[in-house]
């Protein structure tokens, strides 16, 4: 019964039409800082987003059993602190962004010529899979809370993915991240960051190649990833930006590796490398339960 209505042509139908139509008017371009950074030392190192709230089925793709917690910087005053559990078909992330103690000063002097900025940013997100014969799907709903001196706002984030395992190696991504409302506290406005995206992704033995098309702030992602002495995982990719501001294409590299022992990961990885400000460090323990 079951299968009969989700092969149904008119169910699919409407499904295409609320994926195409209805789901864009939900979110525009936007940003809310804490969704725009990698939550774990693999996607940070591979450059792209294999983490539960960004392509929720890839929790069929990460070890599972498994809870990790990354701490990344960026400047003095950006941190990130980040926790990734994966149980399937359940996982749980819980991702914090905050900026502290950055001084403002305004080039004419007065009573407010020099003052301190803070911002924090949050996303608490439970992921649901389901498999179907070689098909997976699996949605995230994440809430958001982001606070600076003057501005308050809560929202909720939705992600939906669906993978279709073409071989025993490859498999096939498609979905939609970052959909959903924010709901400001006073006369300014968020938007998330919505994107379509699709995945191609091949893994066999110690190796792995993937690649991303999206319509979100990097439309081409290239990774690949490798494991030796089955306890050793390097990790690199490579984003493409958009033309903007006349910038012309731009190309950021990312690099990581984990330190894999039967129980305990230690993790580092460098994401955007040639990041006009700085690159972005991560350091992370993982544990199996």
């Amino acid at each position: 019964m079951r299968l009969s209505l989700i092969r149904n042509p008119i169910i699919i139908k409407i499904a295409f039409l609320v994926f195409f139509c209805v789901m864009p008017m939900l979110a525009s371009d936007g940003s809310l800082a804490v969704l725009q950074y990698p939550i774990s030392i693999r996607s940070a190192g591979m450059g792209q987003y294999f983490e539960p709230n960004n392509t929720p089925t890839s929790i069929y793709h990460l070890t599972d059993r498994r809870a990790e917690v990354s701490f990344w910087q960026w400047i003095g005053g950006v941190n990130g602190l980040a926790l990734t559990v994966n149980r399937l078909p359940i996982a749980i992330t819980v991702n914090y962004l905050s900026i502290n103690d950055i001084e403002y000063r305004t080039e004419v002097p007065s009573e407010l010529s020099q003052f301190n900025f803070g911002y924090s940013n949050a996303a608490i997100g439970l992921t649901s899979g389901r498999t179907l014969g070689k098909f997976h799907t699996a949605m995230t709903v994440q809430y958001l809370w982001e606070k600076t001196l003057d501005y308050s706002a809560r929202g909720i984030d939705i992600s939906l993915s669906g993978d279709f395992d073409l071989t025993n190696s490859l498999y096939v991504t498609a979905g939609f991240r970052h959909a959903g409302f924010i709901s400001a506290l006073d006369q300014q406005s968020s938007h998330l960051p919505f994107a379509v995206f699709g995945q191609a992704a091949f893994h066999r033995n110690n190796f792995g190649v993937t690649g991303e098309l999206t319509t979100g702030d990097f439309p081409v992602k290239l990774s690949g990833e490798y494991t030796f002495m089955s306890m050793i995982h390097l990790y690199g990719g490579i984003q493409v930006s958009q033309n903007v501001n006349g910038t012309g294409t731009q190309f950021y590299p990312s690099t990581g590796f984990e330190i894999d022992w039967q129980t305990f990961t230690l993790g580092y990885a460098m994401y955007q490398l040639n990041h006009p400000v700085n690159s972005h460090q991560y350091a992370s323990i993982a544990w199996r339960f």
